[in-house]
C-alpha cells in the first residue's frame, strides 16, 4: 500500500514537472521574425504584436528595415540599411497605371527585383549564413517575399505567416483556404463580394490567370532568390519551395468581416485586424489648439506612408489644394515633402500627425484617406466617415466595400477633378446616414473576443506548445488544381454521359433501322 502512495505521489510529480516544462518552455520562447522588405505599412501594422510577445518573456530577434528608436527587453533588432536607390526603384504609382492583366506581372517583377537587392545586402547574408541563432518559432510575411518560408527549414521550426491584408487565390491556396471565384473576390476584380456576372467573370478570368502565372513564372523567381541568397548550412536538403509554403502551421491576417468580407475560413487561418488599434490619446498642444478651434469641425487628409502627394501629377495636387479651398472645415493635411504648395490659411500642413489620436477626436468629422487597410480599420474604430482616393492594390477593393457598407464615398484617382471630390466630401458631411453606419461598424469590429491582441498571442503559444499545427492543416493543400476544382470527376462524368448518349442513340437509330427494312420487306 505504501509503494502505492510513493508511486502516485512520484507520478503525480512527474506530471507537475513536465505541465511547468511546458509552460516555461512556452513563455520562454526564442521567435525569428524576419522581414527583409521595406514595406512600413505591412510591418508596423504587425510590430505591436512582437512587443507583446516580448513583454510576455519570448526572446524577439526582429530583422527588419524598422529597429525600434528606444530598446526593448527581450526585443532584439537586427537592421538592415536601405539605399535611396532601393527605395527609388520601387515606384507604386507606376502600378496604379496597369491593367487588372497586367498589374500582377507587373508587381511581382518589382518586388522581386527589390527582394534580391535586400536579401543580398552584406548584413542579411551574414545572419542568413550565421550558425549562431536558435528559434523556436519563425514568423515571415510571404506577400511577395515567399523564398522566407526557407527558414523554417534552417531552423527546423514551425512558421508563422502573417497576411498583410485579407486573403487573395494565390495566398489561398498554398494553405488551402477555398477559393471559390463565384463569391470570393481577387483584390484586382475592383468589385464586392456582391457581384454582377460581368464581374464574377472577371474576377474568374483574374483567379485563373494569377493561378497558372504565379507557378510558370512568379515562383520560380521566388525559387532563384532563395536558392542563390539562402545557401545556409545544410540548405541542399530542403524541400521544394510549394511544399514548405503549404507546410505552414497558422496564418494570421490582418482583416475583419466588418470591413471586409464573410468567408469561410480553416482553423489555421485567424483573422487579427486591428493590432495596431488602441483606444486615442488626447491631443496636446498645437494639434489640440488647431481642432478645438474649428468651428466647423476637422477634416483630416492622408495617403499613409506608401503615396506621397508630392509625387502625384500638378494637376492633381492643383485638384486637392482648390477643393480645400472651398471647404468650411479646417483641414490637416500630412504631406511628406519639403516643396509644399500654396495652401489657404485653414489648411495645416505637417509630415507627421498623430493619427490614429486625431481620428478619435470628436470634432473630426471626415477622414480623406486612399484606402489602406490600416487607414479604414482606424476610421472603423473611431467611427469617422471616409472619402476614398484609391491607387493600386487592395485600396479600390477596400474602398467598393466601404461603399458598399455606407461608412463612405470612393472618387477614383483616374478621371478626378474638383466636382467630383468635392460632391463627395459635401456628401459625406451632410448626409447622417454615413456617420450612423460608420457607429454600426464601429461597434461591429470592436464587439470581438478575444481582442485581436489576445487571439494573435493564443495562435501563436498554441504553435509553440504543440512544435507546430500540421493537424489544423487541410488536405485540400496536397490536391493539384485538376483535382481541387473537381476537373477530373466532371470529365468522367462528361465522358460517361457523352459516351452513354452516343451510345443509346446508335442503338435507336440502329432499332429504327431495323423496323424500317422490316417494314419494306413486308410490303414487298
Amino acid at each position: 500500500m505504501l509503494v502505492k502512495v510513493k508511486m502516485k505521489n512520484y507520478n503525480f510529480i512527474i506530471w507537475i514537472f513536465k505541465l511547468l516544462t511546458l509552460i516555461t518552455a512556452t513563455q520562454s520562447a526564442n521567435i525569428l521574425v524576419f522581414a527583409p522588405m521595406p514595406f512600413k505599412s505591412h510591418f508596423k501594422g504587425f510590430q505591436p504584436l512582437f512587443k507583446e510577445l516580448a513583454a510576455k518573456g519570448h526572446n524577439l530577434t526582429v530583422v527588419s528595415t524598422f529597429p525600434l528608436k528606444t530598446p526593448l527587453a527581450n526585443y532584439t533588432d537586427i537592421p538592415i540599411s536601405v539605399d535611396e536607390s532601393i527605395l527609388k526603384s520601387v515606384d507604386p504609382m507606376e502600378l496604379a497605371s496597369h491593367s487588372f492583366l497586367t498589374v500582377l506581372p507587373g508587381m511581382w517583377h518589382m518586388s522581386t527585383s527589390l527582394g534580391s537587392k535586400m536579401v543580398s545586402k552584406p548584413e542579411m547574408q551574414n545572419f542568413i549564413l550565421s550558425q549562431d541563432y536558435e528559434f523556436d518559432l519563425v514568423m515571415v510575411f510571404s506577400f511577395c517575399q515567399e523564398y522566407t518560408i526557407t527558414l523554417g527549414h534552417k531552423y527546423k521550426a514551425p512558421v508563422i505567416n502573417l497576411g498583410v491584408s485579407m486573403l487573395w487565390p494565390s495566398n489561398s491556396k498554398w494553405i488551402g483556404e477555398p477559393s471559390t471565384f463565384s463569391y470570393i473576390l481577387d483584390q484586382r476584380t475592383r468589385a464586392t463580394d456582391q457581384m454582377s456576372f460581368v464581374e464574377r467573370f472577371k474576377n474568374s478570368v483574374i483567379g485563373i490567370y494569377q493561378l497558372f502565372l504565379e507557378d510558370y513564372y512568379y515562383l520560380p523567381l521566388q525559387k532563384e532568390t532563395m536558392d542563390k541568397y539562402f545557401k545556409y548550412k545544410g540548405y541542399e536538403s530542403r524541400p521544394p519551395i510549394e511544399d514548405m509554403l503549404r507546410n505552414v502551421s497558422v496564418t494570421l491576417i490582418n482583416s475583419h468581416y466588418s470591413i471586409g468580407v464573410t468567408r469561410p475560413y480553416l482553423p489555421n487561418t485567424i483573422e487579427i485586424a486591428g493590432l495596431h488599434v488602441n483606444e486615442p490619446k488626447p491631443l496636446t498642444g498645437k494639434f489640440l489648439e488647431f481642432v478645438e478651434s474649428a468651428e466647423y469641425g476637422v477634416i483630416y487628409f492622408s495617403f499613409g506612408t506608401i503615396v506621397d502627394p508630392s509625387t502625384l501629377p500638378n494637376s492633381t495636387i492643383d485638384i486637392f489644394i482648390n477643393v480645400l479651398k472651398k471647404v468650411k472645415q479646417k483641414v490637416m493635411w500630412k504631406w511628406d515633402s519639403k516643396n509644399l504648395p500654396q495652401l489657404p490659411n485653414h489648411v495645416m500642413v505637417s509630415d507627421w500627425f498623430p493619427q490614429p489620436d486625431i481620428l478619435g477626436h470628436p470634432n473630426v468629422r471626415l477622414f480623406i484617406t486612399h484606402g489602406g487597410v490600416h487607414s479604414l480599420e482606424e476610421a472603423t474604430y473611431n467611427a469617422l466617415p471616409i472619402v476614398g482616393i484609391p491607387f493600386f492594390g487592395d485600396q479600390h477593393m477596400n474602398m467598393k466595400l466601404a461603399e458598399r457598407n455606407g461608412i463612405g464615398k470612393m472618387v477614383d484617382h483616374i478621371g478626378l477633378n474638383e466636382k467630383s471630390m468635392l460632391s463627395a466630401i459635401n456628401e459625406v458631411l451632410t448626409n447622417p446616414k454615413y456617420k450612423e453606419n460608420s457607429k454600426l461598424r464601429s461597434e461591429i469590429f470592436k464587439d470581438t473576443h478575444p481582442r485581436p491582441m489576445d487571439r494573435a498571442i493564443y495562435w501563436i503559444e498554441y504553435v509553440l506548445r504543440y512544435g507546430g499545427a500540421n493537424h489544423l492543416r487541410s488536405s485540400s493543400v496536397v490536391l493539384n488544381y485538376n483535382q481541387y476544382f473537381l476537373g477530373d470527376i466532371c470529365f468522367v462524368i462528361i465522358s460517361t454521359t457523352a459516351m452513354s448518349m452516343f451510345v443509346i442513340a446508335t442503338m435507336i437509330k440502329y432499332i429504327f433501322k431495323s423496323k424500317t427494312i422490316k417494314s419494306s420487306d413486308k410490303k414487298k
